[in-house]
């Protein structure tokens, strides 16, 4: 069994939590979130802490973190969290700037850690593969584009292309 530690109950965060909820092989043993929903929406044997620097008292109960917060904060809880020796997975954005990037390779080397965003498992992505397969066509390019506007963020569209971390 791999426990988790969550920081982050917003809207993505409840769903990473109750797709964990599915994989058996996994347990989120630790929230930290200051969304008063948070106790309806998590199991009642799970820690829920108000503040992530409470996970210091704890950091031998879990293996690794989940971060489904608030971007501006993630450099922050890399840093911590990966001299702690835990494995990441970080909702996008993983950083916010080129020079965040490097700060975060200061203390981890690249081949040790992994970012991608991609569709693979899209429902338009399956049919897109599946039609040039048996049609054999040769791509020279593929462009998309999405309009959902989403939620109204404070930090660069961008984000969009970046990807989590492990």
């Amino acid at each position: 069994m791999i426990k988790l530690a969550q920081i982050g109950m917003g809207r993505w965060g409840r769903v990473v939590y109750k797709t964990s909820l599915l994989i058996p092989e996994i347990k989120i043993t630790h929230v930290v979130s200051r969304n008063l929903e948070t106790n309806s929406i998590v199991d009642s044997n799970v820690s829920i802490l108000q503040q992530w620097e409470h996970l210091e008292a704890c950091l031998n109960e879990f293996s690794g973190v989940i971060l489904t917060c608030d971007p501006s904060v993630h450099i922050e809880l890399l840093k911590y969290f990966l001299s702690n020796k835990k494995y990441i997975y970080v909702e996008k954005p993983a950083v916010l700037s080129t020079y965040q990037l490097l700060q975060l390779e200061e203390i981890v080397d690249p081949k040790y850690y992994f970012v991608n965003y991609v569709h693979l498992h899209s429902l338009h992505y399956q049919l897109i593969k599946n039609h040039i397969k048996e049609n054999e066509i040769k791509i020279k390019g593929i462009e998309s584009l999405g309009f959902n506007s989403g939620p109204v963020r404070n930090f660069s569209p961008l984000w969009d292309y970046s990807g989590p971390l492990f």
